[in-house]
């Protein structure tokens, strides 16, 4: 009895990642975040090299200093306060290097084709917001995917990784559709004479309303000039690499099955694996 019911499972018709691999990003998320740890689902994004195109899904990284103001967004908010108060309290020691021109973040950002941002909207809006020049550090990945197809790809590398799927979702008024009165009145809120003291180093001001008037003509032009890609999710529906040490790898060896992934694609499935699917 207990052979013919493991026969039963394994054999069992589970598409479960098949079925929505070509959803919009949104849907996706919220439906794959509860399969994620799954170990069939597991077996079959982590088919990529035995899906009988063992290059096809390669990705490579290179490390580079991009500008700030030549970035698109792939997501459709900016919440304000991990954005825009973290340049007026300089909670993390960081303005000053805005201002200079060459931003130090504690990791670069994840961009596609050193154009569309993958991860790290907020660090990269701080940036541009204090000084849409300055030149930021960034982990480029090339690719010929569209931008949705590479943020798919990313859930899908971190989830092999992770085997779950971290979210996280924006915090305050959304920068993109906030207008000048919200902007002067956070500056009032939240800024610090520490702050105050290196806007006025660099000519940004020389108090809270010539701060306020410099910053809002900043925020303006990221609304003008850096819309987000048309379609772009909200924030909730966003891959966060800093929870994955090993998405890059995954995707640079060509492991994450996320094109046209197919039951199929998975050889042979793995000891571990069996043994949670008898479980």
């Amino acid at each position: 009895m207990e052979i013919l019911k493991l026969k039963s499972l394994l054999k069992e018709d589970d598409d479960k990642f098949i079925q929505i691999q070509d959803l919009p990003l949104d849907s996706f998320v919220q439906k794959f975040k509860s399969i994620s740890s799954d170990a069939k689902v597991q077996s079959v994004i982590n088919a990529g090299l035995t899906d009988g195109k063992p290059q096809d899904e390669k990705i490579s990284f290179t490390s580079k200093m991009l500008p700030a103001k030549n970035l698109i967004p792939t997501q459709n908010e900016i919440g304000q306060n991990e954005s825009l108060v973290n340049i007026l309290n300089d909670k993390y020691n960081s303005l000053q290097s805005f201002l200079d021109g060459s931003a130090n973040f504690s990791s670069p950002i994840v961009v596609l084709n050193d154009k569309y941002i993958i991860d790290g909207h907020h660090r990269w809006s701080q940036a541009y917001i204090a000084n849409p020049d300055v030149m930021i550090p960034t982990y480029s990945m090339t690719s010929d995917l569209s931008p949705e197809k590479a943020l798919k790809a990313v859930h899908i590398a971190i989830a092999a990784d992770t085997q779950e799927l971290p979210l996280s979702s924006a915090k305050g008024i959304n920068l993109y559709s906030a207008g000048k009165d919200a902007i002067v009145k956070s500056v009032n809120d939240n800024l610090t004479e520490k702050s105050i003291k290196l806007y006025q180093k660099y000519g940004a001001g020389k108090d809270a309303n010539e701060i306020s008037s410099y910053i809002w003509k900043n925020v303006q032009s990221m609304q003008q000039n850096n819309k987000p890609v048309s379609g772009a999710p909200s924030r909730g529906s966003m891959p966060q690499t800093g929870d994955s040490s090993n998405f890059d790898d995954l995707l640079s060896k060509g492991i994450v099955n996320f094109k046209d992934a197919r039951k199929t694609d998975v050889k042979k499935e793995s000891k571990i694996r069996l043994k949670d699917l008898i479980k």
